[in-house]
């Protein structure tokens, strides 16, 4: 009885072990370019890495692009919508905030997920 026991996670590690060298021998046979382009993630926050991947998927950069409450809220096709508040005008996001959107960036991200939530912007 005691033979007929498989460990899950030895099991678990095997699969991901052969799916990294099936991984390797696709990309040395070429066989990965045919495979389309892995989807680029957005990254929330601010700092050129958030910028860089907004840029790639086609959103306007918030550092220069400035919208209503309105806009913002409705959001649209170059609106990045993890980063609608840094959209806002400076004064309106201190209006609606009661910060800068420095110390937005800095706060926890729950307190930062129900500021966007109570002003629709989530």
């Amino acid at each position: 009885m005691a033979s007929d026991f498989e460990d899950p996670y030895a099991k678990k590690l095997a699969a991901v072990s052969a799916g990294q060298q099936q991984a390797e021998a696709e990309s040395k046979s070429g066989a990965a370019r045919d495979k389309p382009p892995a989807p680029v993630r957005v990254v929330s926050g601010s700092g050129s890495e958030a910028d860089a991947a907004a840029a790639a998927v086609g959103f306007h950069d918030p550092s220069t692009t400035v919208l209503t409450l309105e806009e913002a809220q409705r959001g649209g096709p170059h609106v990045d919508p993890s980063r609608r508040e840094q959209y806002l005008s400076n004064t309106e996001f201190q209006q609606l905030f009661g910060c800068t959107k420095a110390e937005f960036v800095g706060l926890q991200s729950w307190k930062r997920d129900a500021a966007k939530k109570k002003n629709k912007l989530f």
